[in-house]
């Protein structure tokens, strides 16, 4: 499952680099926004699965903080301003951006926590 909808959300990025009406490019970000919240489901559900069993293992890999935070809030920035509200990341220059850990559970918990701060 994941395979073809990492294919969606990749042509769906190309065809957004390219020249489009401002509907066209509306439906697309909303094309966008699904497919990444659909793959944050399953991801959600395999990560689950994998919990029961005992068998979720965390990456160590060195990762940028700021490019890890930065991405995540760029798919939920379109969800945010159709509630009106507005999406604001502010770092502080002192924490550092390199850093080693699992940048994919990361995403995840940031997903899921500015998530449901817009939804509800």
């Amino acid at each position: 499952i994941r395979t073809p909808m990492h294919g969606i959300i990749g042509f769906t990025e190309l065809t957004l680099d390219t020249e489009l009406e401002p509907e066209q490019r509306e439906y697309l970000q909303l094309v966008l926004y699904s497919a990444n919240g659909l793959l944050t489901i399953v991801n959600d559900i395999l990560d689950f699965s994998k919990t029961e069993v005992g068998k979720l293992c965390l990456e160590l890999k060195e990762f940028s903080l700021r490019t890890v935070i930065y991405d995540t809030l760029k798919t939920l920035a379109l969800p945010a301003h159709q509630k009106q509200l507005e999406l604001i990341c502010d770092i502080h220059p002192h924490v550092p951006d390199k850093l080693i850990g699992d940048s994919n559970r990361l995403r995840q918990v940031i997903g899921n926590l500015i998530g449901n701060a817009i939804k509800f």
